[in-house]
């Protein structure tokens, strides 16, 4: 014998007998079996109706040695495909689990043992829709058609809902517009306890979808409302029940203003005008067989005037309607009657016709057509060229930013324009340029923009306008609105001119000034007509003084007198690479000074041109002073060799002292071959120096271009290494200013040496002959000479100390300062600069 086994069908925790279920549940299956058995427990579950058979394996339950569990899916389905591991069943079949008892407690073997599940049916759940606003009496009719601002009302009838018949229940539906994408989710509530009918509401508007509770329709859109039945008369579960409407369109309205005979639309009106009015909408034709009517309203933002204007339709099943519109010029001081049908109005008012069209062709209910008028006069506006202030300009300077100023009231009146565009043009150059023009914030109808503008002799298509001076620059501004004014608005500003500015660098007496002394100031002379701004008085101007690649100094030029358009001023310059003032410029010698004006307008308008001169910084050398006797022979002995003139890039080196007789100079030339080939033209072919040698270099600098009346302060020497004495193996001295001499050695002696790598001359020249009416020793005044260098080879090009301006001496572009021990007086060794001598005088 064995023990009796069970089957049961149970819920999901195995636990609870079930007899009923839904199709799409799960069947859930308990064995309970205590005899020893293979696993898995094996139970058949097949249906009445459908005949679908499934068998189903049941593994070992950790509750019980003796319990197998195991589930099988269901589905609804009218044809069934057996052994496809999901029991397909109808609404109340009947559905049976086999589970065969191999031995039972009475010793019967293969016993079937059985369960029994039936699974439900419902009602089928009616979905229905209606619609709310469009009767007198207010009350619902149902309907397939919608129009936009509806509201809808949504009805559900489903006796499977009304679960306790005390409570008012709930469901839901969707609603959704299938052109716009818009879905509402409506509850709908039990009208009563046990009604089973429940109700709801959603309102339409017409429009593109938005997070809201309003459903958003257009025109010819369908409208589905959508219902889950959770399980019908059947048995199928979750079935969706579906109601559709379709939104009702119309024909779209068009609202005209015309001429008085109706042949032609307008678009502006004369106050005291009569005009006609049409509207033309088919859905007005209500009765094809008589005459409709319509209305619209004519109102003004001047005169705030309104009429309601009936119109007849013009003839049966025509859907168009007119009436004439008779205006008249608003008193000042009254006030306009709105009663009545005649429309007072003022110059420059916006008219606005107003017809509401009940539904248009894209379902709109309800929509404003509007056409509008202007009662207005021939321009269109006013147009100015102005400054960054808002004032009228006539004319301006080249490189300026132009503002444009625009006042057309009409143009944000009459159309959504939210900016404006003028065409400025410039006569000279023929450049265009649009000018966008933005709404000035709080000033309605008022737009401004900017425009900036170059000199530039042609145009260049960048935004930009070119312009020349003299030129004269038109805005033209061309209204948008062609049906209310037909002509354009300028307005123009001439391109300043004015005087080229002529920058003169001076010596103190006015004259010109090619080159200045370190230590010296530098004297700049400007003449502009332009900066005499106020002929009353002295204007002031600024310039730059500098060298290139060094630093730079303002200065400030101060008008010789009233009116006069000449600017004088000075800056003051050191001796050295560095200073410590900050307005002082440090020269070293030998630069090219450059001061700088920047000329605000020329002759030609352009503006902000840098004008300049130069002149050159004279370059500086020291001389010792020994009391040794130096002998000239050619060796270097003794020489102080720290302060050292160098010509060109190394091609002489020069080393200077002084005694009280005699200026010494020692002079080593690179040369690959030494040669002379004629010592009266030693500047052909040959190998020579030149020496030139100014007694009174600051009366030189004043005038320094060549002059007779000076000859007698000025010098000039040439050496040549060979060619003098009877074979030619001696040095050659010869004399070239005040008057050409020949072999002047003496009284200038003169030694010389050559070596693989060039030649010596050892130079000395003595004040007294030499130099007559030259003794730094008794005037300490004459503590420098004017000094250059010229080296000619016979084999390279020649080479200056300091290179030489046409017109201007040798002698004058380079200075010698002869520095003097205390025991002789004098400044002693330093060289003093103007600022110093102001503090402290020479004796």
């Amino acid at each position: 014998t064995g023990a009796d086994g069970m089957v049961l069908l149970v819920s999901g925790d195995y636990v609870k007998p079930v007899s009923r279920f839904n199709a799409g549940d799960a069947l859930f299956l308990r064995v309970i079996e205590a005899d020893d058995i293979d696993e898995p427990a094996r139970v058949v579950v097949s249906g009445g109706l459908n005949g679908d058979r499934e068998e189903i394996p049941l593994a070992r339950s950790a509750v019980a040695a003796g319990d197998f569990v195991g589930s099988v899916p269901t589905t609804y389905s009218d044809s069934p495909t057996a052994m496809n591991g999901i029991l397909e069943v109808r609404g109340s079949e009947e559905v049976t689990a086999t589970y065969v008892d191999a031995l039972r407690k009475t010793g019967e073997s293969d016993v079937s043992i059985t369960a029994t599940a039936r699974a439900n049916t419902g009602t089928d759940g009616i979905l229905a829709l209606a619609r709310i606003g469009r009767t007198e009496s207010g009350s619902t009719t149902v309907t397939e058609r919608i129009r936009a601002g509806d509201t809808l009302v949504l009805e559900v009838r489903d006796d499977d809902l009304n679960a306790l018949s005390l409570v008012i229940e709930q469901t839901t539906v969707t609603v959704r517009d299938e052109a716009t994408g818009d879905a509402v989710e409506v509850t709908l509530r039990e009208t009563s306890g046990n009604s089973a009918v429940f109700r709801g509401e959603v309102v339409t508007e017409f429009g593109t979808p938005r997070s809201d509770e309003l459903l958003q329709v257009t025109g010819e859109s369908r409208i589905v409302v959508t219902y889950l039945d959770a399980i019908n008369a059947a048995g199928k579960v979750q079935q969706a029940v579906r109601f559709a409407a379709t939104t009702e369109v119309g024909f779209t309205g068009k609202v005209e203003v015309l001429t008085q005979d109706g042949l032609r639309p307008i678009g502006s009106i004369g106050a005291g005008e009569t005009v006609r009015i049409r509207v033309t909408d088919a859905d007005l034709n209500a009765d094809p067989r008589a005459a409709d009517a319509a209305q619209v309203t004519i109102s003004g933002n001047v005169a705030n005037d309104s009429v309601r204007l009936p119109l007849s339709e013009i003839g049966a099943d025509t859907g168009v309607f007119e009436a004439l519109l008779v205006t008249a010029f608003a008193a000042k001081g009254t006030t306009p009657d709105s009663g009545d049908l005649l429309l007072e109005v003022a110059d420059k008012e916006v008219l606005d016709v107003e017809y509401r069209d009940q539904l248009t062709s894209r379902g709109e209910p309800d929509a404003p057509v509007v056409a509008r008028a202007v009662v207005a006069g021939s321009s269109p506006g006013s147009l100015l060229i102005v400054d960054d202030e808002g004032r009228e300009i006539a004319d301006f300077v080249a490189g300026s930013t132009l503002h444009v100023w625009l006042d057309d009231l009409l143009l944000t009146t009459l159309s959504e324009a939210t900016s404006a565009r003028v065409a400025v043009s410039s006569e000279r150059t023929g450049d265009t340029v649009d000018v966008v023009l933005a709404p000035v914030s709080g000033e309605s109808g008022k737009f401004v923009g900017t425009l900036p503008t170059r000199y530039s002799p042609s145009p260049i298509p960048d935004g930009t306008l070119d312009v020349q001076g003299g030129d004269d620059v038109r805005a033209t501004y061309r209204s948008v609105l062609p049906d209310v004014f037909r002509v354009q608005v300028t307005d123009t500003a001439r391109v300043r001119t004015g005087t080229r500015a002529k920058v003169t660098l001076v010596n103190p007496d006015g004259s010109e000034a090619p080159v200045v002394l370190p230590g010296s100031p530098v004297h700049v002379r400007i003449e502009d007509a332009d900066a005499n701004a106020d002929r009353a008085v002295p204007d002031r101007i600024r310039a730059t003084v500098g060298v290139q690649g060094g630093v730079t100094r303002t200065v400030d030029l101060v008008e010789t007198g009233p009116g006069t358009g000449v600017f004088r001023g000075d800056v003051d310059t050191t001796l050295g690479a560095r200073t410590d003032s900050p307005t002082a410029l440090p020269l070293r010698g030998g630069e090219t000074v450059t001061a700088t004006y920047r000329d605000p307008i020329i002759d030609t308008g352009e503006a902000g041109l840098a004008v300049s001169a130069t002149c050159v910084a004279v370059r500086v050398g020291r001389a010792p002073f020994t009391s040794e006797r130096v002998l000239v022979d050619g060796i270097a002995d003794r020489w102080p060799l720290e302060n050292v003139l160098t010509v060109g890039d190394g091609e002489a080196l020069v080393w200077s002292q002084w005694s009280r007789d005699a200026l010494f100079l020692f002079v080593r030339i690179r040369d690959d071959e030494v040669t002379v080939q004629d010592v009266t033209r030693w500047y052909q072919g040959s190998d020579a120096v030149e020496i030139y040698i100014d007694t009174e270099p600051e009366a030189s600098l004043r005038s320094s271009r060549i002059d007779r009346a000076a000859e007698g302060t000025r010098f000039a020497f040439w050496f040549c290494p060979k060619g003098g004495g009877i074979y030619g193996e001696k040095p050659y001295v010869g004399q070239l200013l005040p008057t050409r001499k020949t072999n002047v050695s003496p009284p200038v002696g003169v030694a010389a040496r050559e070596d693989e790598d060039g030649y010596v001359l050892e130079i000395a020249i003595p004040f007294r002959t030499a130099l007559p009416g030259f003794d730094p020793i008794t005037s300490t005044r004459r503590d420098r000479i004017g000094l250059n260098f010229l080296v000619h080879r016979s084999d390279a090009p020649q080479a200056w100390w300091a290179e030489p301006l046409a017109g201007v001496l040798p002698s004058t572009m380079g200075m010698l300062y002869l520095q003097r021990p205390e025991t002789l007086g004098g400044a002693g060794n330093r060289v003093t600069t103007r600022t110093e001598r102001k503090a402290n005088p020479a004796p």
